[in-house]
C-alpha cells in the first residue's frame, strides 16, 4: 500500500476502522489516527448542516460559548490581548467572543460559506488558508480541526510564520481512546 505517517514517517500502518469508503487507519509508531485517502470536500453550508445532523448555526454559537473556557486558558499566558487567530473558525462564533473580550481577531477556514458568514454577521477577517495571513498572532487556537487537515505536520510549521515568538497555541482533538468515542464509532458503524 505504501502509506505512510505524515506525524513521523514511519510505514507500520495497519486499517484501524472501515465505513463504508471511509478508511481509518492507525501508526503504530506513535499513534496517529487518520483517514485515507483524503476526501475531497465541499466545504459549503450543506457540509455544516450534515454534521452532526442539525442545523450548524443553531449549535454553533452554544458550542463557542462552551468554547471560551478556552480563551480564559489563553488569557493566562498573555499579559496584553492583540491579535487572536483561530484556524478552523467556521462561522466565526467563537473569534466574535475573542473580539468582545478586546482581541483583534483573525480567522483561517477552507469554506467561502463559513468565511462570509463570519464577515457579514461579526465583522470578522477570515482568510482560506494560514499562508494568506499577513499579521502575527499573539495568540493562536485550534479546536477539533487539525484531524481533518491532510498535513497537519505542515500546518503546525506554517503556524509559527504568523505567530509571535513565545505566543501560546491551544490545539484540542478528539481522544479515539476515550470511551463516549469508540462507543459513537461503534454504533454508527453496525447501525448506520
Amino acid at each position: 500500500m505504501g502509506l505512510k505517517c505524515n506525524l513521523c514517517g514511519s510505514e507500520n500502518i495497519k486499517k484501524h476502522l472501515q465505513k463504508g469508503d471511509l478508511h481509518l487507519y492507525k501508526c503504530k509508531s506513535c499513534g496517529l489516527v487518520f483517514l485515507y485517502p483524503q476526501p475531497n470536500l465541499d466545504y459549503n453550508k450543506d457540509y455544516f448542516d450534515d454534521y452532526g445532523g442539525k442545523s450548524y448555526l443553531e449549535k454553533a454559537k452554544s458550542k463557542a460559548l462552551s468554547s471560551v473556557k478556552f480563551l480564559e486558558k489563553i488569557d493566562g499566558y498573555v499579559n496584553l490581548r492583540g491579535v487572536f487567530s483561530e484556524i478552523g473558525s467556521a462561522t466565526g462564533f467563537l473569534l466574535k467572543e475573542a473580539k468582545g473580550k478586546g482581541w483583534k481577531t483573525i480567522g483561517v477556514e477552507k469554506s467561502k460559506w463559513a468565511r462570509d458568514y463570519a464577515k457579514k454577521h461579526f465583522d470578522i477577517v477570515s482568510y482560506e488558508n494560514i499562508d494568506e495571513v499577513n499579521l502575527k498572532a499573539d495568540a493562536v487556537i485550534m479546536l477539533n480541526t487539525i484531524e481533518h487537515l491532510n498535513d497537519p505536520q505542515r500546518t503546525i510549521q506554517d503556524l509559527y510564520d504568523i505567530m509571535e515568538k513565545g505566543s501560546p497555541i491551544l490545539i484540542t482533538t478528539p481522544n479515539i481512546n476515550n470511551i463516549r468515542y469508540i462507543f459513537t464509532i461503534a454504533f454508527f458503524t453496525f447501525f448506520p
